[in-house]
This record gives structure tokens, sequence and C-alpha cells, in this order.
């Protein structure tokens, strides 16, 4: 629905927040609270998944939020798939809905692979890479 968006992008001091959705839900109401808060400029919405979205303008990911698809182990992967080779060395990954079963599968993966989850908030949990 878009508030995630507008809180990350309120606290973004640079760079660009890149925020990818399957459906317009309501970009239109989104667009409109980013140009009143004096956010536009800092934010790109785009109606996509992750294997559409491609932008050579991206390179090295220092925050990947992942909140979406957590019904489909396929849908996760293909996420992680696209973008975590663009993730920092430094990146964090947040992934929402700890609570389901495709999120805890994922981030028990990414565990094997060498990330190593740094925090815990109710569904949000944070992973890095080990150093």
């Amino acid at each position: 629905m878009g508030g995630s968006t507008l809180v990350m992008a309120s606290a973004l001091n640079k760079g660009k927040l890149y925020s990818l959705d399957i459906r317009p839900l309501n970009d239109e109401t989104i667009r409109t609270y980013l140009r009143s808060m004096g956010l536009a400029d800092r934010v790109e919405l785009r109606v996509a998944n992750s294997a559409e979205f491609r932008d050579a303008r991206l390179t090295d990911i220092d925050l990947l939020f992942l909140d979406g698809n957590k019904e489909a182990d396929a849908a996760i992967a293909a996420d992680l798939t696209n973008f975590l080779p663009l993730l920092s060395s430094q990146g964090m990954l947040l992934m929402h809905d700890m609570n389901e079963l495709p999120v805890q599968r994922a981030v028990e993966r990414l565990r094997q692979e060498g990330f190593v989850v740094t925090e815990q908030v109710g569904l949000l949990v944070c992973l890095e890479r080990k150093m």
C-alpha cells in the first residue's frame, strides 16, 4: 500500500529508492504523497516483478527490502536470484513476514549461503553477509 516506501524515502539521505510492485494498487496516491512531502525525486515506482525489472544503474544496493510474494517459495527465490548479486558487500537485506513458511525457508537458505540474521523485530528480519 506504499507505507514502507514513504517511510524509507523519508529516511533516505542519498541515492534512489526503487519501489517495485506487480500491480499498481495505489501508485497515484503514493506519488501525490511523495510530491507533497518533497520526496518525489528520491523514489521511482515501477510496476514489475524482479525478473522483469532491469536497470543498468543498479550495481550496489545498500538496502534490499523484500515484502511481497510471501505465499510462494519460487517468487521469493526469483527476487533473491535477481537482486542478491546487486547487494553491496556492506548491504543489508530486510525481509518481512517471518510468520510465513516461505520466508522462513528463504531465511534458512540464506543462512546456509553465508548470511547472518543481525536483527529481528516482530515479523521483520535483517540479514547481512558474514564478513
